[in-house]
């Protein structure tokens, strides 16, 4: 998806998501799941009903700016996000503001494509997804 991984890379990261919670995250943790934000903000431009999202392990890597050897640490990261449980104000179209308890995450794994290939695939619980689909008021953040 990412021809060149040394591009500025600009995220649109909604305002009710600016801020979710738990400040024991990592940073590491933090620059995964900005990642995650961007590239499925990436695959919504093209394809709104896109539920779940898959990114290939090196470009993950390459983004996050790790060099995990071995997918242990990176288990453990995507393991700690999927227990963070989040609050939201999303502000809707309507002038609304949705309000919520959940994950940060809903579902991740690392899994072997068909061309063999090592890949990240995972989903946002749908208030999350919905706040990148309807992105209005947003905080744009370089280099993410």
């Amino acid at each position: 998806m990412f021809n060149d991984l040394h591009k500025e890379i600009i995220l649109r990261k909604p305002n009710g998501l600016i801020y979710l919670g738990d400040d024991n995250r990592t940073v590491r943790q933090m620059k995964t799941y900005n990642v995650f934000l961007y590239y499925a903000q990436e695959v919504l431009i093209n394809n709104l009903s896109v539920e779940y999202f898959t990114i290939p392990l090196s470009e993950f890597k390459a983004l996050v700016g790790c060099k995990w050897s071995n997918n242990i640490d990176l288990k453990k990261n995507l393991t700690g996000l999927l227990q963070v449980r989040v609050k939201f104000n999303i502000s809707n179209k309507d002038s609304r503001v949705d309000w919520g308890d959940g994950r940060l995450l809903s579902e991740a794994e690392l899994r072997v494509n068909t061309d063999r290939k090592r890949e990240i695939r995972y989903a946002f619980p749908k208030e999350i997804r919905q706040a990148l689909v309807e992105c209005n008021l947003f905080m744009r953040m370089e280099n993410i």
